[in-house]
């Protein structure tokens, strides 16, 4: 006897592919395509982006029904006392898998993402967990722990949404950013995830290079409040459930508060310090995740302690000689060359090769329109959502059409996403940009751009502190070095730098 007939192996089998697809990949609207026959919608498109809302999907909702349909036929089928082989078993775990999700997803969705829905959406879980399982005393591969399979579900929920939220954008180098960070969440191989991996992945670095204003935050963001949350059936609630994500801007901070706040301090380790603080290391806990931002800002003592953690596990405070555990997720990220920095002495190769295991890449806001010129209208029309809610379309409109008027051909956009926001905040105060301030004026390492200026008197005394501090920075390689030379405080220095112009140089700010 046979679970499922000649006829309906095919559907199964593509069904049970598709519940294991990254669903970023364009590979995911093939297998609908291949699923819904006649009935697909190619305007989908080919990966999930916040301008095709999976809510008003009809391929969505064409899946749904033909996969509850054949999982509640296989089970009436096994009530009935019909069975089959270990390797349809496994398809019906696929397959009901694919049920309880989208059951389990509507809750959460309608109840605002948040862990405090874990027991109303536990309930609902439960009760359709028994139904498909209990039907046949067989080794279903989810029967072992219907807990994991519950946090399993909702970090699925939970990784679509932040990807979804935070990398917009339908290019196919945005396409291929989301899918990237899906495999960064749960590998290329989502059934080995379910099985194991889950419980190591979080220990493994990821590091993210991209030029500055590329939006390396928001990928860090996307990864750092997936992680994979236990959940506790009997007190119906999520290991950890509050906030997930620890965020520590390196650069802004002189080396000893890098310490502190990344490791804590002992009461006494330094002066001002008058009572033991905690790091970002055991605020994160077990579940968490630390965002090292400019991570090639680091100087080589502390470089030194993040090896030890990121090798053996444990660090100690400041002023303290106790070892501590950390087992959280390190995310890490450099709009720096790393392998440069290596070879100038900048940046030890053994942590490079420690947090080299898992990196993504974020395109640049030129890549993005090269590879589909309906990015830029896109992009702008989310910035005017951030800026402006109750006025995007006006926004919108006013600032592609005066991009159309007075954006220079091919320009590059130096400063990526960040330098569209400002251009169109300055667009809806003064109705101009002024491009020619982004434009090269010097060359690696020579200032004869900034002379002629100076001797046209084309330089504000702010626009000639910028560059001058730029170039201290380029020729030293350091913020602490160049502040030395020009007996400046190195935060001054940091705040002065024209990351545009460093980005011109292709020298990582």
């Amino acid at each position: 006897m046979s679970l499922f007939t000649t006829g309906e192996r095919k559907r199964v089998e593509q069904l049970a592919e598709l519940t294991f697809t990254n669903p970023f990949r364009p590979e995911r609207a093939a297998l609908e395509r291949a699923l819904l026959g006649r009935a697909y919608d190619p305007s989908g498109g080919s990966a999930w982006h916040r301008h095709v809302e999976p809510t008003a999907s009809t391929n969505l909702t064409g899946i749904r029904q033909l996969v509850t349909d054949l999982a509640d036929t296989a089970r009436d089928r096994m009530r009935a006392g019909q069975r089959g082989g270990d390797r349809e078993y496994e398809r019906y775990d696929d397959l009901v898998m694919h049920v309880l999700f989208f059951r389990a997803d509507e809750h959460w969705r309608s109840h605002g993402n948040a862990p405090a829905a874990a027991p109303g959406a536990w309930e609902g879980f439960r009760r359709d967990f028994e139904d498909y399982f209990a039907c046949a005393d067989v080794g279903f591969p989810s029967r072992r722990d219907p807990a994991h399979v519950f946090a399993g579900l909702y970090q699925i929920h939970r990784a679509f949404h932040h990807i979804f939220q935070n990398i917009i954008g339908g290019s196919a180098a945005t396409i291929h950013l989301r899918a990237a960070v899906w495999q960064s969440i749960f590998t290329h191989d989502m059934r080995r995830y379910r099985r194991s991996l889950y419980k190591q992945l979080a220990r493994w670095p990821t590091l993210i290079v991209g030029s500055s204003g590329t939006g390396k935050e928001l990928v860090a963001t996307a990864i750092g409040r997936s992680q994979y949350l236990p959940f506790d059936s009997r007190s119906r609630q999520f290991a950890d459930g509050g906030e997930l994500f620890f965020p520590l801007h390196l650069a802004a901070l002189p080396t000893n508060l890098v310490e502190s706040e990344l490791f804590g301090h002992a009461k006494g380790a330094f002066t001002g310090a008058t009572r033991d603080r905690p790091g970002w290391l055991e605020t994160a806990g077990a579940h968490g995740a630390v965002f090292l931002d400019e991570v090639g800002e680091i100087d080589l003592s502390v470089q030194v302690k993040l090896l030890r953690v990121i090798q053996t596990r444990t660090f100690s405070r400041v002023g303290e000689q106790r070892d501590r555990h950390f087992e959280g997720k390190w995310i890490a990220a450099t709009n720096r060359d790393l392998n440069q920095e290596i070879e100038r002495g900048a940046f030890r190769k053994d942590l490079y090769f420690r947090l080299c295991a898992d990196v993504i890449r974020t395109p640049t806001l030129r890549e993005q329109i090269n590879g589909s010129p309906q990015e830029l209208t896109e992009s702008i029309r989310f910035v005017a959502s951030q800026l402006a809610p109750d006025e995007i379309d006006s926004v919108t409109s006013d600032a592609l059409s005066w991009l159309e008027r007075h954006m220079p051909r091919d320009y590059e956009w130096p400063g990526n996403f960040r330098e569209l926001e400002q251009c169109v905040r300055n667009i809806v105060v003064h109705n101009e940009y002024r491009f020619s301030q982004w434009q090269p004026v010097d060359q690696p390492g020579r200032l004869a751009g900034t002379e002629t200026a100076m001797e046209r008197l084309t330089l504000t005394a702010e626009q000639l502190v910028r560059r001058y501090c730029t170039y201290a920075y380029w020729k030293t390689g350091n913020y602490e070095q160049a502040a030395e030379h020009l007996q400046l405080d190195r935060r001054t220095v940091r705040a002065k730098i024209d990351e545009q112009l460093l980005d011109q140089w292709n020298i990582p700010s």
